[in-house]
């Protein structure tokens, strides 16, 4: 009889798994960090409801960037949780096949579930009453799973037959991109943004126009007893300077998208030595965009509390809109990485990123100019109307490849 298979097996347990270690690390410090945001807004929040004379800050403000941080927080439990059980065992060590597609039918019922209920919550926000106690509040709280709900959707319907078969590689892949990927990309906007203001202000020294225009701005900042239509008057007539507007545009439009579409996948790129399919690439591009997504929208939620439910559902579906674009382009940046490290097509990645780029381009673009239009009599709704159709298309087209990529999947090694 021999016992090599037996202490095969002993040498492979006692084997230390440190990519497993590492994530649990990283999750784990990314969780305690926006836990202790949390927390700390909880009590500046206590201090300013017992002192409201102390800022100038709407008391809920606070309250409602607890929850935002919370949430972030939570979002990291998925990946602590695989890797915990990873290592002690209780996880799947193994990786299982795709669900069957009558399986996965079935299972497709409930991944709607979150679109439902998104939809429920949107009515509810609209349904509140006008005179209902601390009403701002509570519609900044229920934005929070009107920001996650879309993503989760999203990512189930994406993944398809793939969910949850390397659930703690894309639980990983969303922790890295909430705690780390985002503000990497951050700072490097913000380093983007201080060069070309540094040109921006040679190019107004050189323009009487435009530094006239900053002058009456800093003037109007300035002055304790602004107006703040005048304010945003002096803003707009200022924005329609064709250089101050095509720097504006190439700005938005152009050099942020190109960032965040280069770097939004960080997290696949550590992946090219794993021999991944094309469909696991994609899922992964899906995870990291919906964490860069999530982050943003999250953070984005609190700036509008005062809102009135209308304002409040526009917020809503428009993060729906943006939540799509970060998912599906990470998707497909991840499906085109991931199938030139099967077949060496080097080009296939450059014309996916063009690709990628061009429709944030697009939706930025759009989203500057109902900016732009917001407030301009006779325009109403039309504004929003080039952000609607771009978001149909894209909702269409996640659907159309993730239909494609799941049936390829199921035929990839």
């Amino acid at each position: 009889m021999s016992f090599e298979p037996a202490a095969q097996k002993m040498t492979n347990n006692a084997k230390t798994d440190w990519m497993s270690i590492l994530q649990l690390v990283f999750s784990l410090l990314v969780f305690v960090s926006f836990l202790g945001a949390a927390v700390l807004m909880l009590a500046a929040g206590a201090a300013v409801f017992g002192s409201p004379d102390i800022v100038d800050l709407n008391p809920d403000s606070l309250p409602v960037l607890a929850c935002v941080f919370g949430a972030l927080a939570l979002l990291n439990l998925p990946s602590m949780v695989t890797c915990v059980g990873r290592l002690t065992g209780a996880g799947r060590s193994g990786l299982r096949s795709p669900g069957k597609p009558e399986a996965d039918r079935k299972s497709g019922l409930f991944g709607w579930l979150p679109l439902a209920l998104f939809g429920a919550l949107l009515a509810g926000i609209y349904a509140l009453p006008e005179n209902l106690p601390r009403r701002d509040l509570l519609i900044g709280v229920l934005a929070v799973p009107g920001v996650i709900l879309p993503a989760v959707w999203l990512l189930r319907v994406g993944s398809g037959t793939l969910w949850g078969t390397f659930a703690k590689r894309d639980a990983g892949l969303l922790s890295f991109s909430i705690g780390f990927t985002t503000y990497f990309i951050l700072l490097l906007e913000l380093a983007l943004i201080l060069l070309l203001g540094v040109g921006a202000a040679l190019a107004a020294i050189s323009n009487p126009s435009i530094l006239n225009g900053l002058t009456e701005l800093w003037r109007q900042l300035q002055s304790s007893g602004a107006d703040s239509e005048a304010l945003r008057a002096s803003l707009a007539e200022f924005a329609r300077n064709p250089l101050v507007l095509g720097l504006v545009f190439g700005m938005v439009a152009l050099a942020l998208p190109m960032l965040e579409e280069v770097f939004k996948t960080m997290g696949v790129w550590l992946l090219s030595d794993h021999k991944i399919s094309s469909a696991e690439g994609y899922a992964a591009g899906l995870f990291s965009g919906a964490g860069f997504a999530l982050v943003e929208a999250l953070l984005n939620s609190a700036q509008l509390m005062g809102g009135s439910p209308a304002e409040w559902l526009t917020f809503l579906l428009g993060r729906f809109g943006g939540t799509l674009l970060h998912t599906f382009n990470g998707g497909l940046m991840g499906w085109a990485l991931a199938s030139s490290w099967q077949d060496k097509r080097r080009a296939r990645v450059v014309w996916v990123f063009l690709l990628v780029l061009l429709t944030h381009a697009l939706w930025n673009g759009a989203a500057l100019a109902n900016m732009f239009f917001d407030g301009q009599g006779g325009v109403g709704l039309l504004a929003y109307l080039p952000m609607i159709i771009l978001s149909m298309l894209m909702l269409a087209g996640f659907f159309a490849f993730s239909r494609r990529v799941g049936r390829s999947g199921l035929n990839e090694p």
